[in-house]
């Protein structure tokens, strides 16, 4: 069942949630707009279904960067913008929206062979996931995709019509260009 609303209705619903959440002001409303703009572009993977689950991301309001996270953001900016002479977060526009220039950012690849530090390096972080874990509301990164992706390593479900689509687009015979 659905419900047809205006498009403001849900540009207004969306900024609130956001606003509800603890998103900064300028923040929510590139979201609130990006996620609106697919919902009309029919994009289902970046529409206002979305919503629900970044809301989960930022709640609650009160969360903020305790020491260890502000270190970990100072060594990151430092490490990409710092080192590349790109912007940093805060001078970077919006990924969320088309207005102004280019977000201007850099990328910071640290590759470490784990297998060159000597045989103790996974037991030694096994140790340290178990003891995140042990403390109420922690999760792993990748935990609930890895957990879903085992329960799906046969079957997958999808819409009769998406599928009857992509055995049509299959079936077609390959178009060459000049």
């Amino acid at each position: 069942m659905t419900e047809q609303i205006t498009v403001q209705k849900a540009l207004t619903l969306a900024l609130q949630a956001l606003r509800g959440a603890g998103m900064p002001e300028n923040a929510a409303q590139s979201c609130a707009r990006a996620l609106v703009l697919a919902e009309q572009d029919g994009l289902p993977s970046h529409r206002l279904s979305r919503l629900p689950f970044y809301l989960e991301q930022i709640w609650p309001p009160a969360r903020s960067i305790d020491a260890k996270g502000a270190a970990l953001t100072l060594m990151v900016e430092l490490l990409t913008a710092g080192l590349t002479g790109s912007h940093f977060s805060f001078q970077a526009s919006s990924f969320f929206d088309a207005e102004g220039d280019a977000p201007g950012v850099a990328h910071f690849l640290f590759l470490i062979d784990p297998a060159r530090l000597g045989s103790g390096y996974l037991p030694h972080v096994e140790t340290l996931f178990m003891a995140m874990l042990d403390q109420p509301g922690v999760r792993l990164t990748g935990q609930r995709r890895i957990v879903e992706r085992q329960e799906r390593s046969e079957f997958i479900n999808l819409p009769r019509d998406l599928v009857e689509e992509l055995q049509c687009r299959a079936d077609r015979r390959p178009q060459h260009y000049p």
